[in-house]
């Protein structure tokens, strides 16, 4: 019930003309947009992933060397070390809404995973700074190691890794209190900086063609040989499989992590620097320093999830629209699990996997799936995605969608019987908002349902010594469950 470790699926599939010497590259949270920033041309430009089109070229300080999108993805902050100010960019609107100066040249910037701050490293004078969001201003500051670079935050918001370029070390933040709780060795000429969802730094040296992996525990558990100048990493979205650009090769590496090999490398341009990889792991945007372009590289196949339909207590229908790129999907699936870190634990016990129909999409063609879940549990919440395989093996996976299925049946109520009365009570149902009833008598027809709060109900103005049959059932956000039929007579 596994998914497939993305592996060497990785095509060059558009080339966007950018200013001059695009240096950094950051990605939308949802996608649609890219972010470049023009070192030599003192500007951002924006594509649009949709056309992949420049849409608009944005004035910003002088030399900009690293931008970053918010997470909540209303703000892009850009580092600007020549002109020592970071420029704050709506993307609403691609327009700059304010300048913050910052000292000693803003070099790295990276959002908290809460978008409340900014971190900037300062080449100068070796430092990194918070700014916050709310106010725009620098509010804090710490000394880290020799010409800080780049910088990541892991996804817990509790640590920063800050790349000092010049003392050939990874400063640890601690961000509760603002000190470094730790300073370690890595290779030589670090630059780039990428922190995975299990806490572990992947960072470039540059000069020393290797990547160093740091774990939580602050020390180097690998050291990847990586030949060809590694500049900026990125990860896969289900953390298998490092990309990196390699300066000196002009391609794009691509690095199974479950043995540490290299499995293939991407022509793009000349020089690439930036690398950013779209939320849901479908592509990679590479900025190419000495081409003046930007390569649009496909990593995998684009998996969208939507709404779950046909939900009843047991089943549902999962839907979504597959799109191949270069490489054939060769295998359509949705899986499902009732919460997300079972969803995404990457153990086969805790979720279930189901083939989609269809099961595979052409090289360049979309298509609608759908899935069958089945056994599922009445009135409990469970999350489901699309996983989308190509040829290559290498699996496409969206942020999950919920479902709720409907309730169980009502259980077999306690009946009291009066002169013109009927009185049912039964237990409650799990996820149950409300329930409905109705009564008729036998070779009758049944009156319209009644809405009630509470698991009793209470049927009046009955006809004496008549025989009536009621149905009941339980009622939540997504519908009603299984009808339950009684019995009973009037006294």
């Amino acid at each position: 019930m596994g998914v497939a470790a993305p592996a060497s699926g990785a095509n060059l599939t558009a080339t966007v003309a950018i200013g001059t010497a695009p240096f950094a590259v950051a990605t939308t949270p949802d996608g649609t947009k890219a972010y470049v920033a023009s070192s030599t041309g003192n500007s951002v430009s924006v594509i649009d992933l949709g056309t992949n089109t420049v849409t608009a070229t944005i004035a910003v300080g002088t030399g900009p060397t690293s931008l970053a999108v918010t997470a909540n993805g209303s703000r892009v902050y850009v580092a600007n070390p020549t002109s020592n100010n970071v420029s704050v960019i709506n993307t609403a609107t691609d327009t700059v809404v304010t300048t913050i100066a910052v000292p000693g040249a803003p070099y790295g910037v990276v959002s908290t995973p809460d978008s409340t701050n900014i971190l900037v490293t300062r080449l100068v004078d070796n430092k990194l700074s918070t700014i916050s969001t709310a106010t725009n201003t620098v509010t804090s500051e710490v000394a880290v190691g020799a010409q800080p670079r780049l910088v990541a935050v892991s996804p817990n918001g509790t640590r920063a890794y800050v790349v000092n370029f010049g003392g050939n070390s990874v400063s640890v933040v601690d961000l509760a209190s603002n000190t470094v709780a730790a300073t370690v060795a890595v290779g030589a000429s670090p630059l780039g900086v990428v922190v995975g969802r299990d806490g572990s730094a992947y960072i470039a040296n540059a000069a020393g063609n290797s990547v160093s992996v740091i774990g939580t525990g602050n020390t180097v558990s690998a050291t990847i040989p990586v030949p060809g100048t590694p500049a900026i990493p990125a990860l896969s979205q289900d953390g298998a499989t490092l990309y990196t650009t390699r300066f000196a090769l002009n391609s794009l590496g691509v690095i199974r992590l479950s043995d540490n090999s290299i499995t293939s490398n991407v022509a793009v341009g000349t020089q690439p620097v930036g690398l950013s990889t779209t939320s849901d792991g479908t592509r990679a945007v590479v900025g190419n320093q000495g081409s003046n372009n930007v390569s649009i590289v496909a990593l995998a196949p684009r998996a969208t999830t939507a709404a779950a339909t046909a939900v009843t207590g047991t089943t549902a229908t999962g839907n979504g629209r597959v799109t191949a790129d270069t490489d054939a999907v060769t295998d359509v699936s949705c899986r499902y699990a009732t919460s997300l870190t079972k969803l995404n634990s990457g153990v086969a016990s805790d979720s279930e996997i189901v083939t989609a129909t269809p099961n595979t999409v052409t090289a360049g063609q979309s298509a609608n799936v759908t899935c069958s879940m089945t056994d599922l549990t009445p009135g409990t919440d469970y999350f489901y995605k699309v996983l989308a395989t190509d040829a290559d093996g290498t699996a496409g996976q969206v942020d999950a969608v919920a479902l709720l299925t409907v309730p169980a049946k009502v259980a077999t109520p306690s009946i009291k019987t009066k002169k013109k009365r009927i009185i049912l009570d039964w237990s409650e149902v799990a996820s149950a908002t409300s329930y409905d009833a109705r009564i008729k008598p036998r070779g009758g027809s049944y009156g319209s349902w009644r809405s009630i709060t509470t698991s009793k109900v209470k049927f009046t103005k009955l006809a004496r010594k008549t025989t009536y049959k009621s149905q009941l059932r339980a009622v939540n956000a997504t519908g009603a469950g299984t009808k339950r039929t009684v019995t009973a007579t009037t006294k």
